[in-house]
Order: C-alpha cells, then structure tokens, then sequence
C-alpha cells in the first residue's frame, strides 16, 4: 500500500504504549495495587520490551511521553527506571523548565525519591504533583 513500514511500527507502539498505560492505572488508580503487583510487573516488562526495539528519536519518544509518564510509576527496576528518564530527557519539551514534560521528569524523581523503601502507589502520583507543580 505505499505506507512507510517504520512509521506503521511506531503507531503501533504509541497504541499499544496507551493500551499499557491505561492498564497501569487500572491497576494502580483502581484497583489499589502498588508497584510490585505481578500485573503491574508484566505489563511494565512488556512495555520496556517494545521500547527497547524502538529506537529513541523525537517523533516517537515525544508522542510517548505521558505513556512513559504512567509506565515509570510502576517500574521498579533501577535501569529501567534511568532508561526511561533518559528517553523522556532526550525529547526537547521534557529537557526545558517550566514545561509539562518536564514537571513529569520531576514528578516521576520525587517518586523514586518517596518510594526507596517501599513499592509506589498511585497515591503517590497526586503526592507528587502537589510537590512538583503546587496544583
């Protein structure tokens, strides 16, 4: 059909990038279950697997931010959580203060930082939030 094969790749990991956040939340926002429920393990192994086989460029890490975003609240391993920092750093808009991309950098550090001795809940997003951006 003519369509570029990479871009077909990368709408198909925005979409299944969303389909993972919204399971994040479900677990975590609804459901009351912390970071290191065997869900919430699954569903972020998956999505550091897909993430790893696309490679860190503008256009796809910028329409994955806010999954990032949600997916770096439940991830609890060390490397991955710096390489999710790292791809959300390389997009422009998370690199510059006063932005929203960035307010989410920070947000999900002040998280890491709450949570060193216990698995993070969604509780601590709104916590978070408060700290990070007064609202």
């Amino acid at each position: 059909s003519g369509e570029d094969p990479i871009l077909n790749l990368g709408r198909i990991m925005f979409q299944e990038a969303w389909m993972m956040a919204t399971r994040v939340y479900l677990f975590m926002g609804l459901c009351g279950a912390n970071s290191l429920d065997a869900r919430e393990v699954k569903v972020q192994k998956v999505f550091m697997r897909r993430l790893g086989g696309v490679k860190s460029r503008r256009h796809p890490d910028s329409f994955l931010v806010l999954s990032i975003a949600f997916l770096g609240v439940a991830t609890t391993c060390p490397v991955d959580r710096t390489a999710l920092l790292t791809r959300l750093w390389g997009v422009s808009e998370c690199s510059r203060p006063g932005t929203v991309g960035n307010d989410l950098i920070r947000m999900l550090s002040d998280i890491r930082a709450q949570t060193t001795a216990r698995s993070a809940v969604w509780a601590d997003v709104r916590s978070a939030c408060l700290r990070i951006t007064g609202m």
